[in-house]
């Protein structure tokens, strides 16, 4: 390359459009000579941005490069290096085909770039489809590449008002239409193309990257964590620059690029209802209470996991013997594959209703299920609906040869009557069958229920979710949970083992996510704070009532045992033997070089004084003399 050839870069959109190029490259006649007759073989390049990548397409993939540019000025550039150019736009009228075919000539086009210029047109359909037309006629691809207006920077600030114009970036002040995932692959279908391979450029941060210090956009503040891990999870374009995807011709599907404002009709709540087919007496159960409902404004979706013939025939019999208006709202879908979350996502993909509840096949709801999720729903829309499920044991029994159950004992009321969010962080006291989901979460967000999980998956969805939409209570009862004593379920399914495993992996995934505080747990959480410092500090006193206590009785034994030793000193001093060795001690006290030792001298001595007296006394001439009459005695 000379000094004036713009640098080919791997990693940008020069880099990328180039190697999808040079990975879809078919064979040409030879090597383009630009002293001779252009080469059979051309690439044309719509707009001179692609002009970085020209000098690689002449030299190594044998192509003549061929640009159509906006301006002469433009066009002057890349003929001074050689190139060849023509000046000229489209604009997604008939005269474009024209002009490209006018300029092509009866050459062979290979391949076709457009870099960042569709962007510019206020008829990018239009301009596709003279685009297309060319593609037919010479078999060729088109590399296409646009900015992605969905990049996680654009989309924050939007969020707080902001939208900069830039002189080029994602927001290039000279753009008319701005393209995310979706709406790219619209305008590609409707004006005849479709896309096979794709080298997306990928920005951590994008040139809206600013201002630095916005809360949204700095990388280490709680809002820009929060936000970003939703952005994450609900689509996969949060970081991408520009999509650069290769495109080849297809048939033209007309339609619409805008889409419909309204909702379309949705039943308020979809029923899902997992089954392995082998607890048909109590999932007949929950189809008739279900026929039972005061509000009958939902959808049954039946999932059966891992269904035998035989196990499939009863599910389907045990559907269809359901009253005609429920049997029209159910539908049943098979899953063969998978831990029991597999049918969970599948049930709730499949569902249409504005609220998700689960019904498993051994659960009984009471007439007032329905019409309560209903009632919370519209007094917070979007919120998870919450009510009340008691527990009853259950044991597996034979009834005229066929399986069926048994209560044990009366439902037990032993789940609170309100959602407490701090509380829910620890364990889970609510039971699949007592919530309703809104449909946000799944659909929108694309939160899922987590497939690497065997048990406690709801909560785990619970938590996810509540942290996101809060949480609507109602202290009704509108539900059994029933609790299986004997025969086959999750806990005889999965050791105690997968459980600690499981829930210790949710409290993990707790730890580290970044949560929104539902309303009302700043109270709950200074109350507890109180509580905890009220119990810190009895549990101070009580400390320091312990040491205080401790402190006496060492103190005691302290001076009992200086007491033990100030008797040893009297009973050496009062001793018969001592006192017979007195003759012994005369001399010294006649010379004044010793005194009369007494034990009332020693009252106020410490412990170590008096240990210092006992040794001396014992060692002493007098008392080691006299130890004779110490033993006869």
């Amino acid at each position: 390359m000379s000094d004036t050839t713009p640098e080919l870069f791997h990693d940008d959109v020069f880099g990328h459009a180039y190697g999808l190029l040079k990975a879809h490259s078919r064979p040409t006649t030879g090597k383009a000579d630009r002293a001779e007759a252009p080469a059979e073989a051309v690439h044309l390049d719509i707009g001179d941005a692609g002009a970085v990548m020209a000098d690689s397409i002449q030299g190594e993939l044998g192509l003549h490069y061929v640009a159509l540019v906006g301006s002469e000025e433009s066009a002057a550039a890349l003929r001074s290096r050689g190139l060849e150019a023509h000046v000229g736009q489209l604009h997604g009228r008939e005269a474009d085909t024209e002009l490209l075919h006018a300029l092509v000539g009866d050459r062979r086009v290979h391949s076709i770039s457009m870099i960042d210029n569709l962007s510019q047109s206020a008829n990018p359909t239009g301009v596709l489809a003279s685009v297309r037309s060319l593609m037919v006629e010479h078999q060729c691809e088109l590399v296409l590449s646009v900015p992605n207006v969905t990049h996680w920077n654009v989309g924050f600030k939007l969020a707080f008002g902001l939208w900069d114009y830039t002189h080029e970036g994602l927001l290039d002040d000279s753009h008319f239409t701005f393209f995310s995932r979706s709406n790219l692959l619209k305008t590609l279908t409707v004006s005849g193309l479709r896309t096979f391979d794709a080298a997306d450029v990928l920005r951590e941060y994008s040139d809206q990257g600013f201002p630095e210090q916005h809360p949204a956009l700095a990388r280490g503040t709680e809002l820009n964590a929060f936000l970003r891990q939703l952005r994450r999870q609900s689509g996969p374009d949060d970081t991408v620059n520009q999509f650069v995807w290769m495109c080849t011709a297809s048939e033209p599907n007309p339609g619409t690029l805008t889409v419909a404002t309204t909702e379309p009709e949705r039943p308020f709540l979809s029923v899902v209802m997992r089954t392995q087919g082998t607890r048909i007496a109590s999932m007949r159960e929950a189809f008739l209470s279900l026929a039972g409902q005061d509000d009958t404004d939902f959808e049954v979706v039946v999932v059966g996991h891992r269904l035998g013939q035989t196990e499939l025939k009863d599910v389907e019999r045990a559907i269809e013997d359901n009253p005609a208006w429920l049997r029209d709202r159910v539908r049943l879908l098979k899953v063969d594959h998978g831990n029991r979350v597999i049918p969970l996502n599948l049930g709730f993909a499949a569902s249409t209703g504005k609220y998700i509840a689960i019904l498993d096949d051994d659960d009984v709801p009471f007439a007032n299920w329905v019409s309560t999720f209903a009632s919370l729903a519209r007094d917070r829309p979007g919120a998870i609906a919450r009510a009340v499920a008691v527990r009853q044991d259950i044991v597996s029994v034979s009834v005229l040869g066929r399986p069926g159950v048994r209560t044990e004992g009366p439902p037990e009321r032993m789940f609170p009557g309100t959602f407490d969010f701090l509380e829910h962080l620890s364990y889970n006291s609510t039971p699949p069958v007592s919530v309703a989901f809104p449909r946000g979460p799944f659909h929108d967000l694309k939160i899922r229920f987590d497939e690497t999980l065997e048990t406690t998956e709801d909560w785990d969805y619970l938590m996810r979710v509540a942290a996101i939409t809060g949480v609507a209570s109602s202290p009704l009862v509108t539900s059994i949970y029933h609790w299986w004593k004997t025969g086959q379920s999750s806990r005889t399914d999965h050791s105690q083992e997968a459980w600690d495993k499981n829930h210790a992996a949710i409290l993990r995934k707790l730890d580290e996510t970044t949560m929104l505080l539902p309303y009302g747990v700043a109270k709950d959480v200074r109350e507890w704070l109180s509580d905890r410092r009220s119990q810190q500090q009895r549990d101070l006193e009580r400390d320091l009532r312990l040491m205080q206590h401790e402190q006496d009785t060492g103190q005691l034994q302290q001076e009992r045992d200086r007491m033990l030793k100030l008797q040893r000193v009297t009973e050496i001093l009062d001793s018969t033997s001592w006192r017979a060795a007195g003759v012994l001690r005369l001399p010294a006290r006649l010379l004044r070089r010793g005194r009369s030792i007494k034990a009332s001298t020693y009252l106020g001595a410490t412990s170590g004084e008096l240990d210092r007296v006992i040794h001396d006394l014992e060692t002493s001439r007098s008392w080691t003399l006299t130890s004779v009459l110490r033993r006869r005695s």
